[in-house]
């Protein structure tokens, strides 16, 4: 694959399409760069690109875990629901047995 004019030969178990998927990502993310700094080398751009993924990939793994602790949350009301039931304590194996 040919990058910022640059070719690397890849190692990967990934799939040609999952490749391809990434470098095309990669592409974008760098055009996105240059696009904006007319003056850029290649150095510059590649850690620019790399700061704006960095970036994204940081919010989507805050959003990630924000939605973990929102189920947990709703699991521990649903529990807690459960358990005023009369009978009392009605358990997950209880419940798929």
């Amino acid at each position: 694959m040919t990058i910022l004019g640059q070719q690397y030969t890849l190692r990967t178990d990934a799939t040609s399409d999952q490749v391809r998927e990434v470098v095309d990502f990669v592409r974008q993310s760098l055009d996105e760069v240059t696009g904006r700094h007319r003056a850029v080398d290649s150095l510059d751009a590649a850690v620019l690109a790399l700061l704006n993924v960095a970036g994204s990939f940081l919010r989507m793994k805050r959003a990630d875990e924000a939605q973990i602790q929102e189920v947990e949350q709703l699991i521990d009301r649903i529990d807690r629901v459960l358990n005023e039931q009369p009978g009392g304590s009605a358990n997950s194996d209880e419940m798929l047995g």
